[in-house]
């Protein structure tokens, strides 16, 4: 419980030092930020939506070398994610948004019929093989997270802008067959975690925007996995002392579509 209030400390600190670094050349002081977001509340907001596109190389995977594909190192089979948010104007250069999101991630790993290995089946078995033995169903790799988040975007140069999110990610990690019907272990687990975001808006009409960003992880964002009886009975995936999977991708490409209310 120490540890996710130190983090959220963290979070509520950079998000402060952020809003005073970002508006040096606007306000005065600490009071009119904090006067302009509580006025940004009650005025016109935006609602909208947006698709993105999970991207980046696997670092964590309990089976890297097994049956016909490969493993960590590569990207994924299947990734996409969707998400709504709500977005409030502080300023001419700085908006306050809130959203929820959620993202799907794949990898397959071992056909139906084959086996599949790694160093760590190697030694869940007492270094007596690398290999499991023939699975019964295909298996691949599934990541879902759901994800609830705040952050500021700040105007940079005409349409351009930077953005900063801090959010609550729940995520869960599956090894099963392609539709998930039949799984041979999951873990899951929560991270408070930050994302750094850019993007550039266009305006399609007086009220509708449009956006294309890119959303990359920062502090947090590893999931550090462990499933018990995974494969096998007595089998523990532990991740905590490696690489962690990253929650979400490495980072995502989007567009988004946001509409002004009055």
């Amino acid at each position: 419980m120490r540890n996710k209030f130190f983090e959220l400390s963290i979070f509520v600190i950079s998000f402060f030092c952020f809003g005073l670094l970002a508006h040096a050349g606007d306000i005065k002081n600490v009071k009119v930020l904090v006067k302009e977001i509580k006025g940004a509340l009650k005025n016109p907001y935006s609602i909208g939506f947006y698709a993105q596109k999970p991207t980046g190389m696997i670092t964590s995977l309990a089976l890297d070398a097994g049956g016909t594909y490969a493993g960590q190192g590569e990207g994924y089979d299947t990734a996409y994610g969707f998400g709504m948010f709500m977005e409030f104007p502080v300023n001419k250069k700085l908006r306050l948004f809130f959203d929820v999101n959620y993202t799907y991630l794949r990898k397959n790993l071992v056909k139906a019929g084959e086996r599949g290995g790694s160093m760590w089946v190697f030694e869940q078995t007492n270094y007596a093989t690398r290999y499991t033995s023939v699975f019964a169903t295909d298996v691949s790799y599934h990541q879902t997270v759901m994800a609830l988040r705040t952050g500021f975007k700040y105007s940079v140069y005409k349409k351009t802008w930077m953005g900063l999110t801090a959010g609550l990610y729940k995520w869960q990690i599956n090894y099963a067959n392609q539709d998930q019907s039949v799984s041979y272990g999951h873990g899951e687990g929560t991270n408070l975690g930050v994302t750094m975001m850019s993007g550039i808006d266009f305006k399609v009409g007086q009220d509708v925007t449009t956006s294309f960003f890119v959303d990359m992880n920062m502090r947090n964002m590893i999931a550090r996995v462990k499933i018990e009886d995974l494969f096998n009975s007595g089998w523990t995936w532990e991740d905590s002392a490696g690489g962690g999977a990253h929650i979400g991708g490495t980072y995502r490409i989007g567009m988004l579509i946001s509409v002004k209310t009055n």
